[in-house]
């Protein structure tokens, strides 16, 4: 039996030419990753200290056939009263005939180091988070393209498993940098479709991240203008090392922009505008710089963020009051 499938073919030829990796690791790539922060590190959830539904989508390598998707739907809440942020997101990730649609639950708490008690610092914390969550993984059999169509070793149908899965993270920030790390693909497994005798494998492998990050005043007045240096590491067993370098800078929490390189030879330009200080809608470009755009096209994210409240403490975003909560009655103390 001789299987080729066009999508990987041009995959494989680019790694030969330019033996670096385009393994590329199992778990989506985000270009605005602090905005998606918590579904890269469960520690980060209410990092920013807010309410909100957010909506993301990532068109990858757009001059290929079947190239990644990831899409994203997202709540997270932060209790002021327990130092505590809890939330879930909905994912769905496809590349080629694969893809795989989870739901998450992450929770993180955050304990208060001395600089905050001392009032040094606004916040002054130590995160600890977990997640959970089912995913189910799909191989869709009629979109492998073989050599043989008539071959009968071959998997010509949709199948679907639902696995299990968990992901734990640290974090401590203050407000002037933050330094963290993360697993957020705990399970290693095997998943197997089958087809009479026939056998296809994927196996998932577990996932290490290690981000850190600095929030840097400029300018005259303190609270107006900053510049924000990050750096996002990750791991996976059989996957090149990538690293992912960023510089943004930020005017008046209303305009964020930024420029950026990963090891994987992606440059990449992105920015995101707080309008009302209740929505946020950003975009991010990158473009491969290492001799492979021709084959791979550009990468295209978008995403939307509604703030249903803020207490202003965070990075990125300004105070807002809950507008759904309802007001408390007053007690009427007429006799």
């Amino acid at each position: 039996m001789n299987k080729i499938y066009n999508y990987f073919s041009i995959i494989i030829t680019c790694i030969v030419l330019q033996n670096k990796g385009l393994q590329a690791q199992q778990l989506p790539l985000f270009s605005e990753y602090l905005h998606n922060a918590f579904t890269l590190n469960p520690a980060l959830m209410g990092w920013e200290n807010i309410t909100a539904i957010g909506l993301s989508h990532r068109q990858q390598w757009t001059g290929m056939r079947n190239a990644p998707q990831t899409s994203t739907l997202s709540y997270q809440h932060f209790d002021n009263r327990y130092n505590m942020g809890y939330g879930a997101y909905f994912m769905h990730d496809r590349t080629g005939p694969t893809s795989f649609t989870g739901i998450n639950l992450a929770y993180g708490y955050q304990l208060k180091m001395d600089g905050e008690k001392q009032g040094l610092y606004t916040r002054n914390r130590l995160c600890l988070g977990m997640s959970l969550a089912g995913q189910v993984y799909t191989l869709r059999g009629r979109d492998l393209l073989y050599n043989d169509a008539d071959d009968e070793q071959i998997i010509d149908a949709n199948q679907s498993k639902l696995l299990p899965d968990a992901g734990v993270g640290v974090q401590y920030f203050n407000d002037l940098y933050y330094v963290g790390a993360a697993i957020p693909q705990i399970i290693s497994m095997r998943v197997k479709y089958t087809k009479d005798s026939v056998i296809s494998n994927l196996r998932r492998a577990p996932h290490f991240y290690l981000s850190a990050g600095a929030k840097i005043p400029i300018g005259k007045k303190n609270n107006e203008q900053f510049i924000i240096p990050s750096f996002w590491v990750k791991f996976a067993p059989m996957s090149p090392l990538n690293f992912t370098a960023n510089i943004r800078h930020l005017w008046k929490y209303k305009l964020l922009t930024g420029i950026g390189y990963s090891t994987d030879g992606g440059l990449q330009f992105d920015a995101a505008f707080n309008l009302n200080k209740q929505y946020r809608l950003g975009y991010a470009f990158s473009v491969p710089v290492n001799g492979l755009a021709r084959y791979l096209g550009t990468n295209h994210e978008i995403l939307f963020t509604y703030i249903i409240a803020s207490n202003g403490k965070g990075w990125f975003f300004e105070e807002v009051k809950n507008t759904w909560k309802k007001p408390k009655k007053k007690e009427d103390k007429t006799e």
